[in-house]
């Protein structure tokens, strides 16, 4: 893509969406890329592969779920910005009675 030409030409990096499913399935460079991180944790903090593997995972799951869940019934939090000082009956929508 015309992004991914500039993020290499001008930034000399990559891009690379990461693609998941509501259920928690991951596209193919989403994979990739977990494990490459796991990897590089694992190394870095002298853990085991596995176990880094597995946090991410988790991590991963719950953020998508709550979203899933966020998106599904809303926020629990009352919301004051998005409602309406009006009420529907009291608002005039200049409309033409169909006969």
């Amino acid at each position: 893509t015309a992004y991914n030409r500039r993020v290499i030409e001008v930034e000399h990096g990559s891009f690379t969406p990461l693609i998941f499913s509501t259920a928690g399935g991951m596209g193919e460079e989403a994979i990739k890329y977990h494990k490459r991180l796991a990897a590089l944790i694992a190394n870095k903090r002298g853990e085991e592969y596995n176990h880094v593997i597995t946090f991410i995972r988790r991590r991963l799951r719950f953020s998508i779920l709550r979203t899933t869940l966020m998106a599904l019934r809303g926020t629990r939090r009352p919301s004051t910005k998005h409602r309406s000082r009006y009420n529907i009956t009291d608002i005039d929508m200049n409309l033409i009675q169909y006969e």
